[in-house]
């Protein structure tokens, strides 16, 4: 018998013809990992497809066309669908054409001859229209369809999606479009500058100039509509107010077009923003809850603006009075900024302007700039006095400003308060600095800035100081060394603080030199850091009879007698200043972030413990794996001698960092570094009890790099069971911890399934691991146990988790068996749910398509862990539990029960089996007061001990097909969550809440293509569970849904 013979065969014979037809339609081919991918459109023939937005956004661009080109009906319900389909343009500019690949020009001109064939078409159904209008012939429904789409403002939508090639199509010839002036509101919401241009180009070119509909007219209002075009306002807002485009009214600046300066915070051009605060557009509005930090290395444009913003601040804080008048003031400090700046400008254009060479000029322009900004920061520093900012001054310019000392403004001090007359008093004197690079000039600038670091120390001592030093000078028995130069504020983020870098053995000579106690004392505030050992060799040498730093003994070392000879000058009590390990740490942490072997010899053969150092990033990006491999060889060999506890731990987190970069890479040269890594003996660098901490906390915090970089590092490690078994015991839960099966919207729809972001076989290969190291304490160790189980839950939480990988994984930790580990505790709701699921997603969709399931009150998700207090829950907990309890009770007294019925409503629902004339009772009541949802919780329904793993799992054969089919597993979930729960609440819910339980239902079953099976399900349970739900369902209308 040939092929076609057997075609024809099992074509006629009609039960298997039906069969396959039914599977055709019903069954899902297709597994799908979110239960919302499930739905009755997710097969269609071709035939039937007729959505402009489907094709569209399913890129089904060819079958568009062929559509088009056989008149065939091409549904667009609204401007969306034409949206989706101009959005499919991409969006390169000119310049960028070039870099489009082949394939993307290709789709590029299909896409045109699409918009050309939906355009003509569009025009031949306007003309049937016409002629049939004429005839007086009534138009048919396809007729209608294609109308709305030709009444359509194409341009106008093109502007919407931002599409400026489909704009250019629509509005040249043959078409040449007319674009509506009310376009414009949608140009500047929504377009790119390009398209705005584009826009305002054709507009000049079909109305002759740019017309501006009443509606829109005002800078208040495009401003506005510029403002929430978040992707280009920056650029659309300077194009508008400076770029000469007619649409900017300059007389039009008053209040009533005033804006908040919230409005442009967070631009980040701040060079726009000062442009546009000239303007005077914006009004002084409350929009900082704090001051702007100012710092010396802020461009001129921030600093300005976080200046004038900081001065707005102040103005609205509701403790100064009299804000008009602090307004005029605010307008003179902006109006004195503006002055200096400008007339410095002014000289600065005209120098410039008297030079003809190019690369002079250049120099000039950024000189100009940086005196630009210098003058800027001389001015806000006068002005309001702050310390912080003057101190970075003098570092970074070496010079100090006379005026910050000496003069006082009405203004400043009346807009700043008590605050800058403290600042000014404290610190006022009577020196003359000039900026002529003398000694005595650079004097001054020193004694300023130790004033402003200590304000306690009296400014009659600086002055004894100076006149003292400045004779000196005169006879030439002391030279000022520019000590200031090597101050640098968070040098390479050692301290968050100043540091004095010791650089030079010039500044060792200058400070051994020194006698001034007050002053060095304030030098010796600053971190001290030590850039090599050349010049802790020389400070030691100085005093110690020229030993070599790498021959002195432990004992020897102790006396460091230069280097705490000048520290003792200034720190008589101080201990930390003084010690070894504080000396060393800046070479220390450079040493490991340049991979520097040689200098970590030196500072290990020392015998000193590093002092921690804050913002320890001892491996910097980009260092090449190479350095950092031989960097932790070498510390492997020497036990990392030189690091304290938490260096280490900070190091060994770093390393952390490095090892799951490299993880997520395939490349084999970074696998091949990888394993390299793998070799960090962390079991003679930690405490046993520090790494068991480690694992526990990598477990449940799911670090799953980390987990595999211990696993790998610890094999010799002989681990205490009873450790683990305390700290699991002792763990705090985080999130990870917890069991959420779903998350649910505010309004307590479902929202989605809760899913593992990590990857199926990354756990299992990770479980495996784990196991195989700990499976000798399987039996005496709980700890062990409850982590295992814990990856467990985890991995079958992830996407993509299929039965074969579950069955697998069950068999590598249960001596072959495929079933559920057998010491693993018993499975809950949690593992029920996501059994269903990875069984079929159609289940777990059924569940989450239940209403009104609840969760604890201000929470987002379903933790099963959780118990939610809820009386109705409780009861139909009770009733789950208790049921024969219950039962009896009811037998006992029927009068008793009818009292109790009487006088309180709400008794517990197994009270329904009393009499008829108390159903109603009851009935009629709940009618009246429960109009609301009943909350439905699922852990009373869903149970483990029905919906058991061999129950969803269990097959026929060991290689054959399941023992129960999806249906018989849907069945069971309609009985036990629909059916049941309405039993359980019967008496209080109303018609049409079991209506809408119902209507769920259908749904549900439409969205799997079996509506039917529904009207089966309902069919076979009251056949054999007839109860008075039964007439309320057909009292409802669901007969007729069947």
């Amino acid at each position: 018998m040939n092929k076609e013979e057997l075609f024809w065969k099992v074509y006629n014979n009609k039960y298997i013809r039906n069969l396959i037809f039914h599977h055709i339609r019903c069954t899902e081919w297709i597994e799908y990992d979110e239960h919302k991918q499930i739905h009755e459109n997710n097969r269609i023939l071709f035939k039937d497809i007729k959505s402009l937005k489907w094709m569209s956004k399913n890129k089904q661009f060819k079958l568009l066309k062929y559509k088009l080109e056989c008149n065939e009906s091409i549904e667009i319900i609204d401007s969306l669908c034409i949206l989706e389909f101009f959005q499919s343009f991409n969006n390169k500019i000119a310049q960028d054409e070039k870099y489009i690949k082949e394939e993307e020009k290709e789709e590029e001109e299909l896409l045109k001859s699409i918009l050309n064939l939906l355009i003509l078409k569009s025009k031949d159904k306007k003309e049937l229209e016409k002629e049939e209008k004429k005839e007086g012939n009534k138009q048919n429904e396809n007729i209608e369809q294609q109308k709305q789409f030709i009444d359509f403002n194409l341009t106008e939508l093109s502007i919407k999606c931002n599409r400026i090639k489909v704009f250019k199509i629509l509005t040249s010839e043959p078409y040449s479009m007319k674009v509506l002036p009310s376009s414009l509101e949608f140009a500047l919401k929504h377009s790119s500058i390009e398209l705005v241009k584009e826009f305002i180009s054709t507009q000049i070119q079909q109305y002759g100039k740019m017309e501006i509909v009443q509606s829109l007219k005002g800078n208040k209002k495009l401003i506005s509509l510029i403002i929430k075009n978040k992707e280009n306002r920056e650029q659309l807002l300077e194009l508008f107010l400076f770029g000469n485009l007619g649409l900017y009214d300059i007389n039009n600046r008053d209040e009533k077009n005033g804006f908040g300066m919230a409005k442009i915070f967070n631009f980040n051009n701040f060079n726009l923003i000062n442009k546009i605060y000239d303007l005077s557009i914006f009004t002084d509005r409350i929009f900082l809850s704090t001051k702007f930090n100012l710092t010396i290395n802020q461009s001129f444009d921030e600093l300005l603006f976080k200046h004038r913003s900081n001065l707005l601040y102040t103005i609205n804080k509701p403790i100064q009075p009299f804000e008009s008048q602090l307004k005029i003031n605010l307008n003179k400090i902006n109006n004195k900024i503006k002055n200096k700046i400008g007339s410095n400008n002014n000289k600065n254009n005209n120098n410039n302007n008297n030079n003809n060479n190019n690369n002079n000029n250049i120099i000039i322009n950024i000189d100009l700039e940086k005196e630009k900004l210098k003058q800027l920061q001389r001015i806000i520093i006068i002005e309001t006095k702050q310390v912080e900012l003057y101190k970075d001054y003098i570092l970074k310019y070496n010079e100090s400003i006379d005026e910050f000392h000496q003069v006082t403004d009405e203004v400043d001090q009346y807009y700043y308060g008590d605050d800058y007359l403290e600042i000014f008093n404290s610190n006022k004197d009577e020196f003359k600095f000039k900026s002529d690079g003398s000694d005595e000039s650079y004097l001054i600038s020193f004694l300023r800035y130790i004033k402003l670091c200590k304000s306690d120390i009296k400014s009659i001592s600086l002055i004894n100081f100076f006149n003292e030093y400045k004779k000196k000078m005169n006879n030439k028995k002391f030279h000022m060394f520019p000590i200031l130069k090597y101050i640098r504020n968070k040098f390479q983020s050692l301290e968050n603080c100043y540091s004095l870098v010791i650089s030079d053995k010039l500044i060792i000579n200058w400070l051994i030199s020194f006698e001034n106690k007050i002053i060095l004392s304030v030098l010796f505030d600053h971190c001290i850091v030590f850039e090599d050992f050349q010049i802790i060799q020389y400070a030691f040498n100085l005093n110690s009879n020229g030993q070599s730093l790498e021959n002195i003994k432990d004992g020897q070392i102790n006396s460091f007698k230069s280097i705490q000879s000048f520290y003792l000058k200034g720190k008589q009590n101080s201990i930390q200043h003084q010690s070894k390990e504080y000396i060393f740490r800046y070479l220390f942490k450079k040493s490991i972030q340049q991979c520097d072997l040689n200098t970590l010899k030196i500072i290990d053969s020392l015998n000193i413990k590093i002092l921690d150092l804050p913002n320890n990033n001892y491996i910097l990006p980009n260092t090449p794996i190479k350095q950092i491999i031989k960097l932790l060889n070498y510390l492997n060999q020497s036990k990392f001698k030189s690091f304290t506890n938490e260096n280490l731990k900070s190091f060994y987190y770093q390393l952390i960092q490095i090892y799951k970069s490299l993880s997520s890479s395939s490349s084999s040269s970074s696998s091949s570094s990888s394993s390299s890594l793998l070799e960090f003996k962390i079991e003679e660098n930690f405490k046993i009890q520090d790494i068991q901490e480690m694992i526990v906390s990598a477990i449940f915090t799911l670090d799953l790099n980390q987990l595999q970089f211990l696993l790998n590092n610890c094999k010799r490690v002989k681990f205490d069971g009873k450790i683990f078994d305390f700290l699991v015991d002792s763990y705090s839960p985080s999130v990870n911890t917890q069991s959420i099966i779903f998350k649910v919207q505010p309004i307590g729809r479902i929202n989605s399934m809760y899913h593992c972001d990590s990857s199926s076989m990354s756990i299992i290969n990770l479980i495996k691991s784990f196991y195989d190291r700990f499976k000798e304490f399987i039996i005496g160790s709980c700890g062990i146990r409850i982590m295992i189980q814990h990856l467990y839950r985890k991995l079958i939480q992830t996407k993509g988790f299929t039965i074969e990988m579950m069955q697998s994984i069950h068999q590598y930790l249960d001596n072959g068996n495929k079933d559920y580990p057998s010491w693993f505790t018993k499975p809950g709701l949690y593992e029920t749910f996501y059994f269903l699921h990875i069984r079929s997603s159609k289940l777990s969709k059924y569940i989450l398509s239940i209403p009104y399931l609840i969760i604890p009150s201000n929470e987002n998700s379903y933790d099963c862990n959780k118990q939610i207090s809820n009386n109705n829950n409780n009861n139909n907990s009770n009733n789950n539990n208790n049921n024969n309890n219950n039962n009896n009770n009811n037998n006992n007294n029927n009068n008793n029960n009818n009292n109790n019925n009487n006088n309180n409503n709400n008794n517990n629902n197994n009270n329904n089996n009393n009499n008829n004339n108390n159903n109603n009772n009851n009935n009629n009541n709940n009618n009246n007061n429960n109009n609301n949802p009943v909350p439905y919780e699922i852990r009373n329904y869903l149970l483990p001990n029905i919906f058991t793993y061999d129950f969803i799992f269990e097959r026929n054969c060991p290689s054959g097909s399941f023992k129960n089919s999806i249906d018989d597993l849907i069945k069971s979930l309609v009985n036990q969550l629909l059916f049941k729960h309405i039993v359980d609440v019967f008496s209080e819910l109303n018609s049409n809440l079991i209506l809408s339980a119902a209507t769920k239902n259908l749904n549900y079953f439409e969205s799997i293509r079996r509506p039917n099976l529904f009207g089966e399900y309902c069919y076979q349970y009251f056949k054999s569970n007839h109860s008075i739900i039964y007439d309320c369902f057909l009292n409802c209308g669901i007969k007729d849904s069947f």
